[in-house]
């Protein structure tokens, strides 16, 4: 059951987890928007495309750091109510979209500060060392990082809030939770929604957006696994003369690399003997030994590439 907000925004009860995947996988949502404006750390547009198209499998397991985020919100929660005792909070259980344009989000917090105003709160699950790391900007201010700030702006636009701000829930000796303001910016809204719109069209259209050949590798591997038997002429491609010579380098490199390794190892265990451990002085050298169990490998498969050169058998 769907209740309309607007005449462009849609509020959906979450029910189960199978529906509100249902309802993700038909939408670009906030946390995704970044992507699409090169600012995400760890999706790029790319990828999005392969998801919300159906060519990458589907994972809809989550990951720890997902999991930790879940058990970790109720607290942060509470520690809000605390933090701002004249607010009042509601967790909405709700999914919002904007159907027509297919952008949607699941904000996790709404709160009507002591002025009246409407707000979301965009909660993050962050370790120490990332947080300060990325939760400071040039001049060591509390900020959001990009991504997080763009899902917090999206999540007010598609919900109708007055203001927004990320709540960094950080677990170390003790609990601390940090907000951060986060400006609602109209012409963020306007670039985010092009580009959403852009997005659909591509995908419409069976144009999958360039890329990012060292971000994007294992999924360019999951997407074409598998081979059709065909051979197609590349001849007029005047790139790959240039990406198979990079790659006879890397590849000599790479070797060079694994034999200098070799040697270096040989050499400290020489020296070592049988000990386990040794101090040197720059520090500690362990060499334990490592039993590894027999194991079946499970089937898969993958494309294997290769170059032969002109009068090379292929």
């Amino acid at each position: 059951m769907s209740d309309r907000l607007d005449p462009i925004f849609v509020r959906t009860p979450i029910e189960s987890e199978a529906q509100w995947l249902d309802l993700r996988r038909q939408n670009v949502g906030a946390s995704e928007v970044a992507a699409l404006l090169g600012s995400h750390p760890y999706l790029t547009a790319y990828g999005l495309a392969g998801d919300k198209s159906g060519r990458i499998p589907k994972q809809d397991h989550d990951s720890a750091a997902m999991e930790r985020g879940r058990e970790l919100e109720p607290i942060a929660i509470r520690k809000l109510g605390r933090m701002f005792p004249r607010w009042r909070l509601e967790a909405p259980g709700a999914y919002f979209a904007d159907e027509a344009l297919r952008f949607a989000c699941t904000p996790d917090l709404f709160a009507i500060d002591d002025q009246g105003r409407r707000g979301t709160i965009q909660i993050k699950s962050v370790e120490p060392s990332v947080f300060r790391k990325t939760w400071r900007d040039e001049a060591g201010e509390l900020s959001a990082p990009l991504h997080v700030a763009l899902q917090a702006i999206a999540e007010a636009h598609l919900t109708g809030a007055d203001w927004c701000a990320a709540a960094a829930i950080v677990v170390g000796y003790g609990i601390d939770v940090h907000v951060v303001d986060v400006p609602i910016v109209p012409g963020v809204i306007a670039r985010m929604r092009q580009e959403v719109r852009e997005f659909w069209d591509e995908i419409a259209n069976d144009v999958t957006p360039d890329p990012d050949y060292g971000r994007d590798s294992a999924l360019i591997a999951a997407m074409l696994r598998q081979d059709d038997g065909t051979e197609i002429d590349l001849t007029g491609d005047n790139e790959l003369p240039g990406l198979v010579d990079k790659r006879e380098t890397a590849r000599q490199l790479q070797s060079a690399a694994e034999q200098s390794l070799k040697e270096c190892n040989a050499a400290i265990l020489h020296k070592l003997g049988p000990a386990q451990r040794a101090r040197f002085a720059g520090g500690l050298i362990t060499a334990k030994t490592i039993h590894r169990a027999a194991y079946q490998a499970k089937a898969s498969s993958y494309r294997q590439v290769r170059v032969h050169h002109d009068g090379e058998h292929a």
